[in-house]
């Protein structure tokens, strides 16, 4: 199932597998059914830390801590619900003067950015949402890559912080 979720075969994955085992460092070592479990559960989140392995934000976002129900089809995200998502995600706050709110994580990629709305940006006026992936690229809410101007990268929502 790791292997099929990462698009990686399945020597590869026995192969991290055994390197976790053998670790005497590795907080996985020695049990299997540790080590699968927390591997599996690392991918659904989005990211393969345990063994050291990015995995593909598309495949493990959707559904991922509740996203699918922030958007959920015929309403409109609230601000607070994604700040509540990005903190149950591990991801520390950034805000500089009462700015934008941007969540970054372990690396310091800021993974979701909060906007009041401005009109500086052509389609930036209103409240909006902006999401990156862990390798810092653009995507919609649910991981689907974005360019810096489609409408997807501007997410509509309920400011109400």
């Amino acid at each position: 199932l790791a292997a099929k979720l990462t698009d990686r075969t399945v020597e590869t994955m026995k192969g991290f597998h055994a390197e976790a085992k053998a670790d005497p460092d590795n907080l996985l070592h020695g049990n299997e059914y540790v080590v699968a479990t927390e591997f599996l559960m690392d991918a659904v989140l989005g990211e393969v830390k345990s063994l050291g392995v990015k995995a593909g934000s598309t495949v493990f976002a959707n559904g991922a801590k509740g996203i699918n129900k922030i958007f959920e089809p015929g309403r409109t995200p609230k601000a607070s619900e994604l700040k509540q998502y990005a903190e149950a995600q591990g991801w520390k706050p950034v805000q500089t003067g009462g700015g934008t709110l941007k969540y970054l994580d372990a690396n310091g990629i800021p993974r979701v950015t909060i906007k009041q709305g401005s009109s500086r940006a052509p389609g930036s006026a209103d409240p909006h949402v902006e999401f990156k992936s862990a390798t810092g690229q653009r995507t919609d809410a649910f991981g689907n890559p974005v360019t810096r101007k489609s409408p997807d990268n501007h997410t509509s929502i309920d400011f109400d912080l």
